[in-house]
């Protein structure tokens, strides 16, 4: 899969802080169209950026179409339902898979999508996306903060929790238990059919390792402008005791 990625020409989010629930808090299910409804940006940067979207019939969404079909075989056959997408560098090849991948699987009406950030440090889907207003999402978490208020909708089936500031201490975030119980606690409210986990890259720190046992499954994301084949061999060894590796997506993306 070839396609091109950059970043747009759109402010960065404004972070705010989600609420820690009340000792008294029952959880109950979450109504999905209690959400707040989020507007894509008509920036043709996001455009550039969305073929899943805005051009649902380039070769390029057909890609990614393609990638779903096949993913969705994989993981209903084993019952995952959390996929995580990563890779071996810091680059925007993930985040741009995970997305146009996330609006390609939210064109079955019967799936229900949540799309996350957490590539903690290096955020990049709020502001790819144009959007205006996304939480600091690593120190939510870390306070064990009910996430579901964050959560904005596209159309009636995507959600999307994104992230508005980098954090430095990504790889101790991803394994506080407070951190996985709070993201436990959104999938279980929002009860989706589908999580995609845009996950820290795994040869830049310990950030990457920390967030494989989040995932059930994962793609591996080549970047083809960047990555080598020792890039991927390092990745594949590094997770030996780790999710299963469902494929490598290759995607040309520039900074």
């Amino acid at each position: 899969m070839t396609l091109i990625a950059s970043l747009p020409e759109l402010a960065p989010p404004v972070p705010h802080a989600p609420q820690a629930p009340s000792a008294a808090h029952a959880r109950q299910p979450f109504a999905w169209t209690d959400l707040r409804a989020l507007p894509l940006p008509a920036a043709p940067a996001v455009k550039r950026r969305l073929p899943s979207l805005f051009a649902p019939h380039s070769p390029a969404a057909a890609q990614f179409d393609v990638l779903r079909t096949r993913m969705l075989g994989a993981t209903e056959e084993r019952g995952w339902k959390r996929v995580g997408l990563t890779q071996p560098r810091n680059r925007p090849a993930a985040a741009f898979a995970a997305a146009n991948l996330a609006f390609s699987l939210a064109r079955r009406p019967s799936l229900r999508v949540l799309l996350v950030d957490l590539d903690l440090r290096t955020p990049r889907l709020a502001l790819a996306l144009g959007i205006g207003r996304a939480p600091e999402l690593g120190a939510a978490m870390r306070d064990g903060a009910d996430l579901v208020p964050a959560v904005g909708r596209f159309g009636d089936n995507l959600a999307f929790l994104g992230n508005a500031v980098p954090d430095p201490l990504a790889g101790e975030t991803l394994q506080e238990p407070r951190s996985t119980g709070a993201l436990s606690a959104l999938m279980s409210d929002l009860a989706p059919d589908v999580t995609l986990l845009v996950l820290p890259p795994m040869l830049e720190g310990d950030a990457g390792l920390a967030g494989l046992p989040l995932a059930d499954t994962l793609l591996m994301v080549s970047d083809g402008t960047s990555t080598v084949p020792a890039d991927l061999k390092d990745c594949d060894r590094l997770n030996e005791d780790g999710p299963p590796i469902l494929g490598v997506v290759l995607v040309e993306a520039e900074a």
